[in-house]
């Protein structure tokens, strides 16, 4: 053979040598890239992953500051009373009559709370009758928005608080059914524990024993006037009081010195505008009176105290936080 073709031939072998090489370094090369590309689909899978869950808790912390979804985070046992005034009417200082009842964002907002916490509740009013519901507070404008409104009166529904075949027990009921199973004590607003529930015996009774065993005691709105129930003589006290007359102080009274809230007089009175008649008395002022340390805020904000085992709310807009003062108070028990 020619000493070029020798040349040629293998030059022509080297050339086939590099080709099949050439393929597998490619391959290697594309394998290789083919890791990194995997390795950067995975890193962009975790972080697609890690903005998802911040998306999902941004807006599991979004549910949970929504009043819809209050109760969600706790997990509680037990039985609340919830005592209700079974008026369902309030007679004004001219003799003429207002239909009354439980305010319905100031039940139904902390009731389903504690419900979706895992509490029990059992309804009470002073004979047992239905509870009646304030039509003037049968308002969407009461919640943070319109599927709220209609989360809360479902739960109303649901708990035949609306229809009149809810299981009412009456104080008598209660009181010879025991307490001890109950780790709470709820009384909402309305006008309407004015009527009943702030000269009731038997309540005074029932109550007591939640001071006396320093269980939460929650009421919001005019519902602390239901304390005045523990004294002596609070029909007196409260005639008294609504005459302009200068009372000394109960000394004896559980709640003397206690730090609470109510709704303020001046909310009292701009209510009476709307209904066209004075009211027979001012929870604030009787309370005041009666020896408790009374504190009242602007009137278009919410406010709640908490002293000892009592927790109180000054008026609708104090509904949430009033509500997670509950259930706190009622965590950190179990």
């Amino acid at each position: 053979m020619h000493p070029s073709s020798d040349r040629l031939a293998t030059l022509l072998a080297v050339v086939g040598a590099l080709a099949l090489v050439i393929p597998a370094c490619d391959r290697s090369s594309s394998e290789a890239g083919g890791t990194s590309s995997s390795e950067s689909q995975q890193k962009q899978a975790k972080q697609t992953d890690a903005r998802d869950q911040t998306s999902d808790k941004a807006e599991a912390s979004s549910d949970a500051s929504d009043e819809a979804a209050l109760g969600d985070d706790y997990n509680l046992e037990g039985r609340v009373l919830v005592v209700l005034s079974g008026a369902d009417e309030l007679e004004l200082e001219d003799g003429s009559t207002i239909e009354t009842g439980f305010f319905m964002n100031e039940l139904a907002i902390p009731g389903r709370a504690m419900t979706r916490a895992g509490l029990d509740l059992t309804y009470t009013t002073p004979d047992g009758d239905t509870p009646n519901m304030d039509p003037s507070s049968n308002k969407a404008s009461y919640f943070e928005n319109r599927p709220s409104y209609e989360a809360h009166l479902g739960f109303l529904q649901d708990e035949d608080l609306l229809e009149g075949s809810a299981d009412i027990r009456s104080f008598d009921d209660i009181l010879e059914e025991g307490l001890s199973e109950y780790v709470a004590v709820f009384v909402p607003g309305g006008l309407a524990p004015t009527v009943d529930l702030a000269t009731h015996p038997a309540l005074g009774e029932i109550i007591g024993h939640f001071h006396s065993e320093s269980k939460p005691t929650a009421m919001l709105c005019h519902g602390p006037a239901a304390m005045l129930s523990t004294l002596d003589e609070p029909q007196s006290l409260i005639e008294t009081v609504h005459a302009g007359e200068e009372v000394e102080s109960s000394k004896n009274w559980i709640y003397r010195d206690y730090e609470m809230t109510v709704i303020s007089e001046k909310e009292d009175k701009q209510t009476e505008e709307k209904l066209g008649g004075g009211l027979k008395f001012y929870p604030e002022r009787v309370l005041r009176q009666a020896g408790a340390r009374v504190e009242v805020k602007d009137r278009e904000k919410g406010f709640v105290t908490r002293h000892k085992e009592l927790i109180t709310g000054q008026n609708p807009l104090s509904d949430r936080e009033f509500t997670r003062a509950i259930l706190e108070s009622i965590e950190a028990r179990q």
